[in-house]
């Protein structure tokens, strides 16, 4: 089995291999293995517990640590940018109630790092860095509940900076969507008075 195994996984992992040869646990994937036992280390798991050394199923743990993973990453990525944040709710949230509205598309601000995650996320592009533009409002365009635009919003001058579809792409509403901005700019403006 020894081949199956990097040199420095078997130096930092080696009671793992030990648990395996005692167990003559044989996994039919030994990479998959060794990124499951790596996972479950990293995610704060028990680093010896057969649970995750010598797992039943091997895939389904694997994948379930994914998952954890994924999960632990957006905890991590959203406490990194509580700051921002912050500054970002103190100088936004009056916006935060205003909800434009057509027969078709419905925009709503972002109001935390996690709408600006799974915002970004969705679409496949890099708004959640915005959290930090204080001089923006980034708005979220829906049609029937799903994203089909985000929008930047200039709270200097009111302007639209930039309004991206899904891998930044011009969305198929980008005038609709403009236009329902545009004719409602005045909401915007006497917000930002109060």
């Amino acid at each position: 089995i020894w081949a199956e195994f990097r040199h420095s996984f078997i130096e930092t992992h080696w009671r793992q291999i030990k648990m395996l040869i005692r167990h003559n646990y044989y996994p039919e994937d030994y990479k998959l293995w060794e990124d499951t036992v790596i996972m479950a280390e990293s995610n704060g798991f028990d680093p010896l517990s057969p649970k995750y050394v010598l797992p039943q199923d091997l895939q389904a743990m694997h994948d379930y640590l994914v998952k954890v993973h994924i999960k632990k990453e957006k905890e991590r990525e959203i406490a990194k940018h509580k700051k921002d944040e912050k500054a970002y709710i103190e100088s936004h949230s009056r916006w935060f109630g205003i909800e434009l509205k057509n027969e078709n598309i419905a925009l709503t601000p972002l109001r935390s790092y996690e709408d600006f995650f799974n915002e970004g996320k969705a679409m496949h592009h890099c708004v959640a860095g915005y959290i930090s533009k204080l001089r923006s409002l980034i708005l979220s365009a829906k049609r029937d509940g799903e994203r089909v635009a985000t929008v930047e919003l200039s709270t200097d001058d009111w302007t639209i900076l930039q309004c991206r579809a899904y891998c930044n792409k011009k969305p198929e509403e980008y005038d609709e969507i403009c236009n329902l901005v545009n004719r409602n700019i005045d909401v915007f403006k006497k917000a930002a008075r109060q």
